[in-house]
């Protein structure tokens, strides 16, 4: 479906579509401090990234945000899929920075291996620079250039050399950032040595049109999570049976 408020997505596969008032943000801040001590527990063990529990006062200021400020950009997700849309996933990560040359947190360049089912959204909880580690990706305009200059091991591009094709999610504390990272070559930044990096991660997936296995009855309206990973089930079936399966569900 066509969409002027989503071009630079469909065209590029990546654009910033709103902000979240800094009051908000804020808010959904301040919760994640009663977290804090696991947070220095799991660093001082060596962890290079903490996973925050999304708690029943977290996902219910996610919908605050889904149902206010979020609100155009969730109607014109419906518009351009033709459906009813579903929050598949729910993610608060705080990154720090890491030494090692290994890939700690998908911080080596690669796309997602998902259907078209599937789109993702950063939220900035904090002003995030390049010394922050932000999201790095390649606009689709760059993709056969960067893998004719950089030999990919497996599916994976550890360093791209050409700095100037790379571009980064950096931007004020609230910048709400949609990406196919299906799409896009895309890889997760390292934070410099003394900074982090605190992102929600919010996961669309389309509704099926047909009835299935998926028992799923609820929409995004409906202030609800699910309680199992919908999406890998919806967005990345194992196997060309089950893909042929999927694709028949939506035709």
């Amino acid at each position: 479906k066509k969409s002027q408020y989503l071009k630079e997505f469909v065209t590029d596969g990546a654009q910033k579509v709103s902000q979240i008032p800094s009051k908000l943000v804020d808010e959904l801040n301040q919760l994640l401090l009663l977290q804090e001590n696991k947070v220095n527990e799991n660093l001082n063990k060596g962890d290079r990234y903490f996973d925050f529990e999304i708690t029943p006062e977290i996902k219910e200021k996610v919908f605050d945000f889904v149902e206010g400020p979020l609100n155009k950009l969730f109607e014109e997700l419906k518009k351009y899929y033709g459906s009813d849309i579903i929050l598949s996933c729910v993610q608060i990560r705080r990154t720090f920075n890491t030494k090692s040359d290994k890939e700690s947190y998908s911080n080596y360049f690669h796309n997602d291996g998902y259907t078209c089912f599937l789109q993702k959204i950063f939220i900035n909880l904090q002003d995030i620079s390049k010394s922050h580690g932000p999201l790095r990706y390649i606009k689709k305009s760059n993709a056969k250039k960067v893998l004719a200059n950089n030999k990919p091991s497996v599916n994976r591009i550890n360093k791209i050399e050409d700095e100037n094709m790379i571009s980064y999610n950096v931007g004020q504390k609230g910048d709400v950032f949609l990406c196919n990272t299906t799409d896009l070559m895309h890889a997760a930044g390292i934070p410099e040595e003394g900074n982090k990096r605190d992102i929600l991660f919010l996961e669309i997936c389309k509704l099926p049109k047909k009835k299935s296995n998926l028992n799923i009855d609820y929409n995004i309206s409906n202030r609800k999570l699910p309680e199992e990973d919908l999406t890998n089930i919806i967005a990345k079936p194992k196997g060309l049976k089950n893909l042929f399966k999927s694709f028949l569900r939506y035709i």
